[in-house]
């Protein structure tokens, strides 16, 4: 017989990160999670008990391809975790019913909730994508956790904190689950819940469940009517307050801006000295489209007296080709100089053989452009960054027998030493913080200024967006040994 008693009964709204959540929930060693999504909610006419709550999850173990070990595996583990938004509505009666299990909330910014809810583009997202269906749904979610919200066996966490704060925010999870982790345990977990980890890819839009796996995404698309009709309600006024949800935004500009504030000297590429680089990306532009060059060199010439204005270098990088005859162009509206090879290791496989051949093409793509941008130099030369480091040494190894000299945000040596800290605008604006302490924020002067004396990169996508343009956040890999030392 399943004993409730050791269940981990999670709920949140629907678009609020419930699939990720269970994941997350069930990483630590011996818990099991059951797929899919399990409602206890009972019919009309019959009551919510052990039986029906028992017989739903049993339901859904017949419907594995191997139910009997599905059973054995969820009696025999220390915890299971079950998941259904839905349940929310009933969570009261649920937590009654199972005094001395574990119930667990996720709470997610509504404003990201609707946009998913409108950007999804499946049946059920596209059924309820309009502001009253989406939203009052999801505040009938809330209302049902409001009902429950003091109980003890009851944990809330924010959607927001365990993507940009793992492991101070997992660590109070383990706690509420009464589960002993250690170092190593949490950031392997870290590595496995990242969203490249469970989707294979970086954070651009797709369709699908799995979207983009970003905070902050109203910023881009949540409409002005819907944005107003947010502020307008004295219901969503007040959760938003007090968790924390505010209309501040960041963009580049305020990044550039906060590095300056907070005393970070510009860093010398070619010396390797401590302060701050930018690093422009002219990389993924549609060259045949006029227009649209066009609008790469305003964003290009503004991000460029931005840096200048603050006194920060810059250099360029490309991934790519460009047609010749845009070579010159950007060459006398942005006076380029010199241009690296962009190599981002989010976007190489990991197998060695597709890797090799991945970045072969990348590189026989660009050199002839390269070549021509580089006309005054004549050495080639390529910057390596992302997150991606188990093909770090392969990548290297390549570059070098191709004949680049090698410039690395990674430096493997002086991992424990906080060697380097670097955002990335991806194209679909979204940044990305790696190497900072958990806290850092990018727009406070403070935090930079706790930076001082380290490599610091700033990496912006000039074919992308304008430095003023809000961002989104991608999921943050901050370790511990990171976070005890800035």
């Amino acid at each position: 017989m399943i004993d409730l008693s050791k269940g981990v009964y999670l709920s949140g709204f629907a678009r609020g990160g419930t699939t990720w959540a269970r994941q997350i929930l069930a990483a630590p060693q011996n818990i099991f999670e059951v797929p899919k999504q399990v409602g206890f909610k009972p019919p009309a006419n019959k009551a919510l008990d052990h039986d029906h709550i028992r017989g739903r999850i049993q339901t859904m173990l017949d419907s594995f391809p191997e139910p009997e070990q599905a059973y054995s595996a969820l009696t025999n583990a220390d915890r299971f975790v079950v998941k259904a938004p839905p349940n929310a509505l009933i969570l009261p009666e649920l937590m009654e019913v199972l005094p001395t299990a574990k119930h667990v909330f996720i709470m997610r910014d509504p404003r990201d909730v609707l946009v998913s809810h409108q950007r999804t583009g499946v049946a059920w997202t596209d059924a309820h994508a309009n502001f009253d269906m989406a939203v009052e749904r999801t505040a009938a979610f809330y209302r049902g956790y409001e009902r429950a919200k003091g109980r003890e066996g009851l944990f809330l966490f924010r959607y927001e904190d365990i993507h940009q704060k793992f492991p101070s925010t997992f660590n109070k999870i383990c706690d509420f689950l009464e589960v002993n982790i250690d170092k190593t345990t949490l950031e392997n977990i870290m590595r496995s819940v990242s969203f490249r980890a469970v989707t294979g890819r970086a954070h651009e839009e797709r369709k699908g469940m799995n979207r983009r796996g970003v905070s902050g995404d109203w910023v881009k698309n949540l409409s002005w009517s819907d944005a107003q009709r947010f502020q307008e309600s004295p219901f969503w006024c007040r959760v938003m307050e007090e968790h924390d949800y505010d209309w501040r935004t960041v963009s580049l500009a305020k990044i550039l801006q906060a590095a300056h504030d907070g005393g970070q000297t510009s860093n010398d590429l070619q010396q390797n000295t401590p302060g701050c680089h930018i690093l422009w990306s002219l990389s993924d532009s549609r060259w045949d489209n006029m227009e649209a060059v066009s609008g790469m060199y305003r964003r290009g010439r503004k991000g460029l007296k931005l840096c200048e204005d603050l006194n920060f270098k810059y250099s360029f990088m490309l991934g790519g080709e460009i047609p010749a005859r845009q070579c010159a162009g950007l060459k006398k509206v942005l006076d380029i100089q010199n241009v690296f090879l962009e190599v981002n290791l989010d976007h190489l496989p990991q197998d060695p053989a597709k890797l090799k051949q991945a970045l072969t093409r990348l590189i026989r793509g660009t050199r002839p452009s390269l070549k021509i941008l580089n006309e005054a130099n004549g050495n080639l030369q390529a910057i390596v960054f992302g997150e991606n480091w188990p093909v770090y040494g392969l990548v290297i190894s390549q570059l070098l027998q191709e004949g680049f000299e090698v410039h690395s945000l990674y430096q493997p040596e002086q991992e424990n030493a906080l060697p380097f800290t670097w955002t990335n605008t991806d194209a679909a604006r979204t940044l990305t913080l790696s190497g900072q302490a958990e806290g850092f924020s990018p727009v406070a002067p403070a935090d930079w200024h706790a930076l001082c004396g380290s490599k610091n990169w700033i990496i912006g996508k000039l074919t992308a967006a304008n430095v003023e343009d809000p961002l989104s956040f991608g999921f943050r890999s901050c370790f511990d040994n990171v976070n005890t030392m800035a």
